[in-house]
């Protein structure tokens, strides 16, 4: 079997639906589906009798686990060459395994293959477009490129931004699934799972690929990374479910601050020491703390207790960074680097939203979107 679809699921009945059904409509055969419902209280089991098909296999831990154990437990019914995750408020392109299978023969039966993703806005999403709303081009690329994966494990712990390859967007050979759990005795870290997994992919895969899109990302509340930038709620509720959380992170600057930069900073960070990668490979002090700042006036906006005053207190180290960047003789290099990418950054991130032919496009739902984005036509 070439590919294994792995959806973990819980509580999201509503969304689950076009979930499956952009699993089950793709314009491949060689595939399965594996929904794992992790315990659901509401009325998950009824959608997915209602939407499952001969190819998907359905299965339930005997109880409610943390998602990076729950992740575990899914992919370790996969029987695929190659695994994905689809998360159940998702959707994939009809197009997305053919594509995929073309690119496997193609570049040579890479690692991984890394696709980009579009972002569905929910109704309850929390960016700007809202209202079930995607941004789309006029048409997309017909092409893959290989990766430089040491400069791109150093771009993700610098910028900390999840631009790397994860099971939530990368088609991965369960040999380098395998790798992973020998090296570090289990295949995701404690919290953010897909950080977790990106991390050691770049750092143990000889080659992987990068092509255009093939999936839809939902933005929701119900999002545990939106969602959380929102919420603290939700981010304390995730970190609770975890029995090695003892209230503080202990990887970071700021055990005591739980915001989900934070966590991901913390996630790095035992990946780092896991996979002994060196200290050079750092996470840019200035960009961690400027998110930080970003997250903590988001939960001061919301009364959120002890924000306020932690927002502060990074505020006055972020100044002190930064002083300390300009002065010192041995990060002056670094320091006009980043100021000359910061803008640099900003047109890119302007230009992407602008771009020739992109239009916002409003769908009923996020399928809906996937198969109108699976229709565009490629340049090659």
């Amino acid at each position: 079997m070439k590919f294994s679809i792995v959806m973990p699921t819980r509580n999201r009945a509503d969304k689950l639906a076009c979930a499956i059904r952009s699993a089950t409509r793709q314009s491949f055969d060689d595939y399965e589906i594996i929904i794992s419902d992790n315990c659901s209280t509401d009325h998950t089991q009824r959608v997915i009798q209602e939407h499952k098909t001969d190819r998907c296999r359905v299965i339930r831990p005997h109880e409610p686990m943390a998602m990076s154990r729950h992740w575990e437990f899914a992919l370790g019914h996969a029987k695929g060459d190659r695994i994905l995750v689809l998360c159940d408020d998702d959707a994939l392109m009809p197009n997305c395994l053919e594509r995929l299978d073309r690119i496997v023969a193609a570049a040579n039966d890479p690692d991984f293959i890394q696709f980009e993703c579009f972002t569905y806005v929910y109704d309850d999403g929390v960016s700007e477009d809202k209202g079930s709303t995607i941004r789309l081009p006029a048409q997309l690329k017909d092409d893959f490129r290989r990766m430089d994966l040491e400069r791109s494990l150093r771009l993700a712990f610098w910028r900390l931004d999840g631009n790397m390859p994860k099971l939530l967007n990368s088609a991965v050979h369960r040999r380098m699934l395998d790798a992973i759990r020998q090296k570090s005795g289990r295949l995701f870290g404690i919290w953010a799972p897909d950080y977790a997994v990106g991390c050691r992919l770049l750092a143990l895969s000889k080659n992987g690929v990068r092509t255009g899109p093939l999936a839809i990302w939902g933005e929701n509340m119900q999002s545990y990374g939106p969602g959380s930038r929102r919420d603290q709620g939700i981010l304390r509720q995730f970190m609770e479910e975890h029995s090695e959380w003892m209230g503080t992170l202990a990887n970071t600057p700021y055990p005591n601050i739980l915001t989900v930069v934070n966590v991901l900073f913390d996630t790095m960070e035992i990946a780092r020491r896991e996979l002994n990668i060196p200290k050079s490979f750092g996470i840019d002090p200035v960009r961690f703390r400027e998110t930080m700042i970003d997250e903590l006036k988001m939960y001061a906006d919301r009364n959120v207790a002890g924000a306020a005053e932690d927002m502060v207190r990074v505020e006055k180290d972020l100044s002190l960074v930064q002083r300390q960047r300009m002065l010192s003789p041995a990060n002056w290099t670094e320091s006009a680097a980043y100021w000359w990418r910061r803008p640099c950054e900003k047109r890119a991130s302007r230009s992407y939203r602008k771009s020739p032919g992109e239009k916002t496009h409003k769908f009923s739902n996020i399928l809906d979107a996937a198969i109108y984005a699976g229709s565009l036509k490629r340049a090659a």
